[in-house]
């Protein structure tokens, strides 16, 4: 019996050319190195110049943070306790949707705390890290004019090994803990 498809980008490994000959994984390459990893929200940098209004983000812990002004503030929240953190994907598989493309990928977030030059963790381009948690990840891109804008992002991830390198190091307490873990 047949079912329906649809075509679909498949790529394993990092950023590379072959990614960024895809209009939506070039963007998203750009994205994270700019945004999320040097932490464009510390700067005058806008939400709307790469979400759209009602951007959507899911927390792995399953709050949903509605608007893109908010989920600002709340990505600010999720990668804030590190110094340094960066993703870098392991796979991919981007199709294309009527208004633009969606994502699931995987990746490893490697990251340092404050005060770190880096740790036992190297990642694949040879950079120290105090740890690294894998995740996956959940994306909606939409077609705005010449540009491309996220419109949803939704994190799976065990923020496990974080937390107990973070305890370890004494950057959060007991009573922190349970407030993140409350999705306070």
């Amino acid at each position: 019996m047949a079912y329906p498809t649809v075509q679909a980008f498949v790529h394993y490994g990092s950023w590379d050319d072959e990614t960024r000959s895809h209009p939506a994984m070039k963007w998203m390459e750009d994205y994270t190195k700019s945004v999320v990893d040097s932490k464009a929200w510390q700067t005058d940098t806008s939400p709307l110049e790469h979400h759209t209004p009602d951007f959507h983000l899911q927390r792995s812990n399953g709050t949903i943070t509605q608007g893109a002004e908010a989920a600002w503030s709340a990505l600010a929240e999720i990668y804030g306790p590190f110094a340094a953190h960066k993703h870098d994907p392991e796979f991919l598989l981007t199709f294309d949707v009527e208004d633009g493309w969606r994502m699931i990928g995987v990746a490893n977030v490697f990251f340092k705390f404050a005060g770190s030059d880096g740790g036992a963790i190297t990642d694949p381009q040879g950079e120290k890290w105090d740890g690294v948690s894998p995740a996956a990840f959940s994306f909606r891109y939409v077609k705005e004019g010449e540009g491309i804008k996220l419109k949803e992002t939704k994190i799976f991830s065990d923020p496990s090994p974080a937390l107990k390198l973070m305890l370890q190091d004494g950057a959060l307490d007991g009573e922190h803990l349970v407030g993140m873990l409350k999705g306070a």
